[in-house]
């Protein structure tokens, strides 16, 4: 698939978009899952574009006041678009902040949108750099053939890590959770290089309804992904 190259634009603060109106989103609620569920009741669904545009690819810093919130996710479940994590370097420890590009795939409004929302919420755009992030060592006792996760049952929380191969990028794998599953997700770690493909490791929460939580964890132990629950 090929991408355009904005992310200069973007740093720049030039405008990507024609000027459209741009309704913003009330801020991101610190816990709760049904606020972050698909069209909360009450919001109008967003406007349908008449077709999807070329990918939007953006480089950003998430500042690390904000590294505990599903942003990205939200991006998925409140304006509609698939994101694709082309590379990523966070750190648990949460002292700096975690550098993401980025690839929005979707409407002109709905990427316009969701950009808007990022700027909002005062998320840094920086010129497109290579990230150089350096993946999880493998513990004793671990594969990357290591699966299924088995959830207790209500559980409407959990913490996993996973492995995502290189030949998965294609597939937003994290997008898709929240789209076809509607959970909530957020990222507590990552590690993918942005250098050509390689493979990915991510930490991450997910909670939601229980039955939709357990839709979401089959569906990654049916994916070639590795994953782990979270100790």
């Amino acid at each position: 698939m090929w991408y355009s190259n904005l992310e200069y634009e973007l740093a720049g603060g030039e405008p990507w978009f024609p000027a459209v109106p741009v309704g913003l989103p009330r801020s991101l609620p610190v816990s709760g899952w049904k606020e972050h569920q698909r069209y909360p009741q009450g919001r109008s669904l967003p406007p349908l574009d008449a077709a999807p545009v070329e990918p939007v690819v953006c480089q950003v810093v998430i500042p690390p006041t904000y590294q505990r919130l599903p942003i990205l996710s939200r991006l998925t479940s409140r304006f509609g678009v698939t994101v694709n994590i082309l590379g990523a370097a966070l750190s648990a420890r949460r002292r700096r902040g975690g550098e993401f590009v980025l690839a929005l795939e979707g409407g002109p409004q709905q990427q316009a949108s969701s950009l808007a929302y990022l700027k909002d919420l005062q998320v840094q755009f920086v010129p497109k750099r290579d990230i150089k992030a350096t993946p999880r060592l493998l513990n004793e006792g671990e594969s990357l053939a290591q699966k299924p996760v088995v959830l207790p049952r209500g559980c409407d929380r959990v913490r996993l890590q996973i492995h995502i191969p290189a030949h998965c990028h294609p597939q937003p794998v994290i997008s898709n959770l929240v789209k076809d599953h509607d959970v909530a997700v957020t990222i507590l770690s990552a590690s993918l290089p942005s250098q050509g493909d390689r493979d990915g490791w991510f930490e991450l929460e997910l909670w939601g309804l229980p039955s939709r939580l357990e839709a979401a964890v089959a569906a990654l132990n049916q994916s070639d992904c590795a994953l782990w629950l979270a100790k």
